[in-house]
């Protein structure tokens, strides 16, 4: 235990017991803490709403002081002034921020995160060296929530997760060849096809029993863009001392023996066979999952790891403080009516300006210059591009919609029909090298400019607007977030009869025109859950 200090634990999700960051960080830091506050941003924004959760946060940081702040940053869940605002209520404060997912977000999200934090704790060991602050290794798991149990193998192969990318294809092809699989979580249950081998959702003690339950426990790896990472699922299923055949990923043979500890596969034929060879070979298969299982425990339980961290940090002691970042250069705003002047009247209005950015016809939030002037810096890149919220008067913020995703998944046409002027900052060089085209871009006109290698996304929404994309339904819905479904949420758990006049409100913007949010609403609402949920929140209105 750290000697008379306390931790504000407020990771997103760290109330719920079926969640990742309460299975992974409470026992160990409540070990670890004399005392620990904690508060969950997930809930208190789903009770509240997102201004208030913000506010009840500081005012927690106010009142307790804590030496240690350990935070997971999701998205936007907490505003930047928040976040910048912890070390002017209590400056002796450490934050930390755990990354998880850096081989997919490191340069448009986690390292801008890095802002607001002295420490990040990071899933991906390649990265450690790329932080500004200081990074650690950090893939350890809760070894009192995951653990071996005296149960009987009733399960040849299962997998525990949903059906995200191409899972279900892995998952058919094995039921094809008659291997008896079974599988657990969300979103099965929306493909008939599954519903001999679908095993519903699991609570913590029942992942953990099915864990211990499985002969083989499958793990996929693939994350939203289809590439392999490391997961902690992985140490999770290691930890029960059960028997692992995992996604080829080069992550994990750095971290455990590949043949000895570790058995991975690489397409549908390699799983096939390691799952018949592994099934006939009983000892070999339990071999394996005890040196796996040894090994974890060495050296990644989260306990034992997370003292090795605050142990370490302890040791800087005050030489570590953590510097604000500012703003890297003058920024200048254009509006409509500057870019009607002729090329020669633009080019001598920027004199005393690094960057260029433009408000057409939409607001800029705070701290949006300098996440975009030092996303530029960082990675020397020409342009940077962020997200927007989509807002109405009435509706508040309603969607995100994402930069980066849009650039990777929609095709160029698409990708340019979405972003706009508003969302870039560029360097006044590359602006005044190609000036004509910015200019036909604030006419509407189709232009090529942002590549991957000129730009810098920011995966967060420093941009309001009012104007939805002219873009079909079905590819705005693959880079959005519904924001609307929060101020639902905590109108629900209130019970407060603007839900009503709410839920009126987004429908009738179907009747002018934003057929994204009604259509995006509707679909919602044909979940049986959703629409069960919907039915008793009427009638307990009523």
């Amino acid at each position: 235990m750290l000697k008379n200090e306390k931790i504000l634990f407020a990771a997103w999700s760290c109330h719920n017991p079926n969640y990742f960051a309460y299975q992974t960080w409470d026992t160990p830091l409540r070990k670890i803490f004399k005392k620990v506050i904690s508060f969950d941003p997930q809930e208190y924004t789903y009770r509240y709403d997102k201004s208030e959760m913000n506010q009840k946060f500081l005012q927690i940081v106010k009142k307790e002081e804590p030496a240690y702040i350990f935070l997971w940053l999701i998205y936007d869940e907490f505003y930047p002034e928040t976040l910048f605002a912890i070390k002017k209520i209590s400056p002796k404060t450490k934050v930390l921020n755990f990354c998880g997912d850096d081989d997919a977000q490191f340069y448009d999200y986690s390292s801008l995160n890095s802002f607001f934090v002295d420490y990040s704790l990071i899933s991906h060991k390649e990265f450690v060296k790329l932080y500004k602050n200081k990074a650690f290794f950090s893939v350890g798991t809760n070894t009192d929530q995951f653990k071996p149990l005296s149960i009987e193998k009733k399960y040849d192969v299962t997998f525990i997760g949903t059906p995200k990318t191409d899972r279900a294809d892995f998952v058919r092809y094995l039921m094809g060849k008659g291997i008896k699989i079974k599988v657990f979580g969300a979103g099965w249950e929306k493909h008939p096809e599954f519903k001999e081998v679908y095993g519903g959702f699991l609570d913590k003690e029942d992942y953990t029993k099915v864990i211990n339950q499985s002969k083989i426990n499958l793990c996929f790896n693939k994350n939203y863009l289809g590439k392999t990472h490391v997961i902690q699922k992985f140490f999770e299923m290691n930890a029960c001392k059960s028997f692992v055949l995992t996604e080829y990923c080069k992550g994990y043979s750095n971290l455990f023996k590949l043949g000895t500890e570790l058995v991975m596969f690489k397409d549908k034929k390699d799983l096939y066979e390691n799952i018949a060879y592994y099934l006939k070979n009983d000892k070999e298969r339990e071999l394996i999952a005890k040196r796996s299982y040894e090994k974890l425990l060495q050296n990644y339980s989260s306990e034992s790891e997370l003292r090795k961290i605050f142990s370490q940090i302890e040791s800087y002691g005050s030489d570590y403080p953590k510097k604000l970042p500012k703003v890297a250069g003058k920024v200048k705003y254009l509006v409509l009516k500057d870019l009607k002047k002729s090329t020669q009247e633009i080019k001598s209005s920027l004199e005393n300006y690094e960057y260029i950015g433009f408000n057409l016809d939409s607001e800029n939030l705070p701290y949006r210059s300098l996440f975009q002037t030092t996303a530029l810096e960082m990675f020397d890149k020409d342009i940077s591009c962020c997200d927007s919220y989509l807002y109405s008067k009435i509706l508040g913020d309603y969607l995100v919609l994402y930069s980066n995703l849009a650039f990777k998944v929609l095709d160029k046409q698409q990708f340019y029909s979405l972003i706009r002027l508003d969302n870039l900052i560029v360097r006044k060089d590359f602006f005044i090298s190609n000036i004509k085209k910015f200019i036909e871009f604030s006419q509407g006109k189709p232009i090529d400019i942002i590549t991957e290698t000129n730009t810098s996304f920011v995966t967060r929404p420093f941009i309001r607007s009012a104007s939805a994309p002219k873009l079909p339904y079905d590819a705005v819905k693959k880079i959005l977030w519904a924001k609307y479904e929060e101020r639902l949420k905590s109108y629900l758990y209130q019970k407060n009869p603007l839900i009503i006049p709410y839920f009126f409100f987004i429908i009738s913007d179907y009747l002018f025109g934003n057929r994204i949010l009604s259509k995006h609403f509707f679909e919602n609402l044909s979940d049986k859950v959703k629409k069960t949920k919907f039915a008793s929140l009427l009638g307990s209105l009523f």
